[in-house]
């Protein structure tokens, strides 16, 4: 929920792979991923913007550290045939006050990044895969001269995926999760100083606890080995949040369209574990 905007995308770019035997994949696979979407500037925010990025990318199917199809980044510490324990990443765009009507004259948010443990459950049955996640991430923020701790955030969700949802090489993708916020994160998104009062900004002190509640569904399509594409919408739900009543919150609901591309151009001879 708090990193819609790069943690959705992944959820997609992460459940490309079509149902295999993990010995049978590459240790590291290196590439390139593009991606864009019409995102919101921060959560509970009434304008949208097109983002985008081109970044390069990798997979890598070691015993401790992972980052592969099936879940995304993350460092496993434990593993058995449902339940794992791994430390997993995540991160958002960031936003120029000026470009944002309600924190015209504030500061501007910067890149987010967020990492934490996470206990994950999984059940498959045939070709349907259901994953509770708990992840309890710290956040990060930067503009890549000073980075600062924000705060932490707990976001649960459930999710389905369908493996050969419509063809043998789609998978479908089905999410709901929840999110709460430490009084750091909290701060950092809706209180107003005594400094960015304005006549249409009165103070506000912000506090922690519920964020909001977000649903997404996307497809991802793999063609061959290298190249894969992937699409999807989320949708959040405020109504209940915290801090509701501050004046940078100003949509109760939003939504988001994600598209995007992957080509991985080289592929190790050794085989990775499971």
């Amino acid at each position: 929920m708090l990193c819609t905007q790069v943690s959705a995308k992944q959820n997609l770019k992460a459940n490309i792979q079509p149902s295999s035997v993990d010995l049978a994949l590459p240790l590291y696979e290196v590439g390139l991923v593009y991606g864009m979407g019409i995102v919101p500037d921060y959560p509970g925010s009434d304008q949208s913007r097109l983002r985008y990025i081109v970044v390069p990318t990798f997979f890598y199917r070691g015993t401790t550290f992972r980052r592969d199809r099936e879940e995304g980044t993350r460092a496993r510490f434990f593993r058995d045939k449902n339940l794992s324990f791994d430390l997993s990443f995540s991160g958002s765009f960031p936003t120029n006050a000026e470009d944002n009507r309600a924190r015209e004259g504030m500061d501007d948010l910067d890149w987010l990044g967020e990492i934490g443990p996470r206990l994950l459950w999984t059940h498959k049955f045939g070709r349907y895969v259901w994953r509770i996640g708990l992840p309890i991430r710290g956040v990060v923020s930067t503009d890549f001269k000073i980075t600062k701790f924000v705060g932490l955030n707990f976001n649960p969700s459930v999710s389905l995926r369908i493996n050969h949802c419509f063809k043998e090489n789609y998978r479908c993708f089905f999410g709901l999760d929840a999110t709460w916020i430490s009084g750091g994160v909290s701060d950092y998104f809706y209180s107003v100083e005594a400094k960015d009062v304005t006549a249409n900004r009165a103070a506000y002190n912000a506090s922690s606890g519920y964020l909001g509640t977000g649903f997404f569904t996307g497809i991802a399509m793999r063609f061959d080995r290298t190249f894969s594409a992937f699409t999807g919408i989320s949708y959040n739900l405020f109504h209940r949040s915290k801090n509701v009543d501050s004046p940078l919150f100003k949509a109760k609901n939003a939504g988001a369209v994600f598209v995007g591309f992957s080509w991985y151009f080289y592929q190790s001879e050794e085989n990775g574990s499971l």
